[in-house]
């Protein structure tokens, strides 16, 4: 879970009291994450659930055994394998995406789309753009995957398959569109790229986000197990001081 360090100025507590009790500048926020956010991080030779264990350990010193014990029934073991990886590299990499980007991001967007001021100016994604080689290699859709989408990939060096004409080259006027947009309308809609659909804003109730895909932009609900989840890391965050 993402926290900067409590200065007692810009920062006067955690971010889960001040978001919660609307201690934030109010300006319209786009949130979102990617399907694989942790498979960058945890370490592909995690082999066992201990393994797995001590490393959440030493990322979140203050996890408890009870707390640790539940985070194994919410991400069990998968059945994705990759060579050269261990047994548990992916169950590991569940656990962190989502513990320290995906849910934080969607509690966000909650937070600021419950201000007065901002019900239908919060938006939220899910960037699910598949590259053939990282997913070939077990990373999925990993953690700033987007960023070559959004920049363009000959200024961030790739991946290949995002160039003109290539698998996922459409993605990158779509992305381009609805963040220019909300960089000069402050809404991702208002000049996105033609074609492209409405972003919808972020309701709690519904948990509606976009999921984004090349061709296969649409919105979609959190589904009902990443919620569970993210309640549980939400219930931690506090105690764990991330």
């Amino acid at each position: 879970m993402y926290g900067p360090v409590i200065d007692g100025d810009l920062v006067q507590d955690s971010l889960y009291k001040l978001l919660n009790a609307d201690h934030f500048v109010p300006v319209p926020t786009i949130f979102g994450d990617d399907t694989n956010g942790g498979t960058g991080f945890a370490p592909r030779s995690t082999d066992s659930i201990s393994v797995s264990n001590i490393w959440l350990r030493d990322q979140f010193p203050f996890l408890t055994l009870s707390q640790i014990k539940r985070l194994n029934t919410l991400y069990p073991e998968t059945t994705l394998q990759y060579p050269g990886s261990g047994t548990y590299w992916r169950q590991l990499a569940n656990v962190y995406g989502e513990m320290r980007y995906m849910c934080p991001g969607l509690f966000a967007s909650s937070a600021f789309s419950r201000h007065p001021d901002l019900a239908t100016k919060a938006w939220n994604y899910r960037y699910n753009v598949e590259d053939p080689q990282q997913m070939a290699d077990g990373q999925g859709v990993p953690h700033t995957a987007e960023t070559a989408a959004i920049w363009g990939p000959k200024y961030v060096g790739g991946p290949a398959s995002y160039f003109p004409g290539e698998v996922n080259g459409e993605i990158v006027p779509i992305m381009q569109g609805y963040w220019t947009s909300f960089v000069r309308a402050k809404d991702p809609n208002v000049h996105r790229h033609p074609g492209s659909p409405t972003w919808e804003a972020w309701n709690e109730a519904k948990r509606n986000r976009l999921k984004m895909e090349t061709g296969a932009m649409e919105m979609e609900s959190v589904d009902q197990r990443q919620k569970e989840r993210c309640e549980f890391l939400y219930s931690v965050g506090l105690g764990v001081e991330r």
